[in-house]
């Protein structure tokens, strides 16, 4: 709909935010090599319902370009040396890499510009490695820390 002033909206465009509510969302995940997906449950909105708040995985409902944007908050890390944070979609993995080291972290956010055809999934995936120590990924239902937005761009 166009309003009179020529403000564009579309209410059946994908667009989507979702964020880890509880404060340690997913504790003793992920350390020593294992990769977890993210658990981004509570759903802020989502528009033409797309994102499997159940599964933390969205399905584009057309083919297109989306942009997707993701952070993450993790504490307890003491001994590794290696996270990436990912977006894995039907098509490739899109990746952000950093030094593992950092005591209470890493965080990190990242986007991406990503092209899907119809039915193509998305899930955000983080990894640590390079030691033993497992850590909590982070929640907040009041300034989420750890969160997953998309939406179609063209």
């Amino acid at each position: 709909a166009i309003s009179s002033a020529g403000e564009v909206t579309m209410a059946a465009q994908p667009a989507f935010a979702a964020y880890a509510a509880t404060t340690s969302s997913q504790p003793n995940v992920t350390g020593g090599g294992q990769t977890v997906t993210v658990n981004v449950e509570t759903p802020l909105f989502d528009q033409n319902a797309d994102f499997n708040n159940s599964t933390m995985t969205f399905q584009a409902p057309v083919t297109g370009r989306y942009l997707f944007a993701g952070g993450i908050t993790v504490d307890g890390n003491t001994d590794t040396t290696y996270g990436a944070l990912t977006f894995v979609t039907s098509n490739r993995t899109w990746t952000l890499s950093f030094p593992g080291y950092l005591v209470n972290g890493p965080n990190g956010s990242f986007s991406a510009l990503v092209d899907m055809d119809i039915t193509d999934t998305l899930l955000m995936k983080f990894y640590m490695a390079g030691g033993t120590q497992n850590v909590d990924i982070l929640g907040g239902a009041t300034n989420p820390r750890t969160f997953l937005t998309g939406y179609l761009v063209a």
